[in-house]
């Protein structure tokens, strides 16, 4: 272990972004699945980092965070992003408070933002009809249930011009 790196201690000042790469390397990293890692570190490198990594761990304030929720909202990040970033956040000073690096969790005091989630709508009979009838017209001769593959968003269809669950075929003169 590096000696920088020594086991965080209350007596040390640490600032956020001290704090964010301990965690990351000694904590998320042994103990997450490596998904969970990357997550949590391209949230830290893109947006924790850069805005709030300067600040000391214990002078954080409610105000800071909501200032830099705002900045990212002028940058145009997505609110979906967004609330990620403030979840590992949330979580990033949780961990502080358990190792009694701060006396609050002032991520918590921070409103999350607010994400709509398309769910998208079913096809009615219709619109299934036309859509069977524009894939056996491509002349594939794979049987229709091998060129579907059921993604987490959509089902999607290989030789179907990127039409998904939410999108509609277009009108059948039949």
């Amino acid at each position: 272990m590096d000696a920088t790196w020594a086991a965080p201690t209350s007596s040390r000042s640490w600032t956020l972004g001290e704090w964010l790469t301990y965690r990351l390397e000694h904590i998320v990293q042994p103990e997450r699945e490596h998904n969970t890692y990357v997550k949590y570190e391209s949230k830290v490198r893109l947006y924790l980092l850069p805005h709030l990594g300067k600040k000391p761990l214990v002078k954080l304030t409610p105000a800071q965070i909501r200032a830099f929720m705002a900045a990212l909202t002028r940058e145009k990040v997505g609110a979906s992003a967004r609330f990620e970033v403030l979840r590992v956040l949330r979580n990033v000073l949780n961990r502080a408070m358990r190792e009694e690096l701060v006396t609050r969790n002032v991520a918590l005091l921070v409103d999350m933002p607010k994400v709509i989630r398309d769910r998208g709508t079913a096809w009615n009979a219709r619109e299934a009809i036309t859509f069977l009838r524009s894939v056996r017209a491509t002349g594939s001769r794979r049987p229709a249930s091998s060129s579907w593959s059921s993604g987490s968003a959509a089902v999607r269809c290989s030789g179907c011009a990127g039409r998904t669950s939410t999108s509609r075929p277009a009108a059948s003169s039949r």
